[in-house]
């Protein structure tokens, strides 16, 4: 099963992507990747990287393409 992260590139979103990786899922890291930041790279983080335009509905069906969709239920 494949996780999709939206924000994966950023601080925050790097080590949430950090500690699933290392618990064996696989991740797909959708973004825009404009900051110029790769904190992925700089941790050493090996995943799926997708550029997409969240805000366009086609590019996100796109990012999102054979990941399975969970919806998180509030606490």
């Amino acid at each position: 099963m494949k996780t999709v992260i939206t924000g994966g590139n950023g601080f925050i979103g790097s080590h949430l992507v950090k500690l699933l990786v290392s618990n064996g899922r696989q991740v797909i890291v959708a973004g825009s990747f404009a900051s110029g930041e790769d904190h992925l790279t700089q941790m050493g983080i090996k995943a799926e990287r997708r550029t997409v335009d969240l805000m366009d509905y086609r590019d996100a069906q796109a990012a999102i393409k054979g990941a399975v969709i969970r919806r998180m239920k509030p606490a």
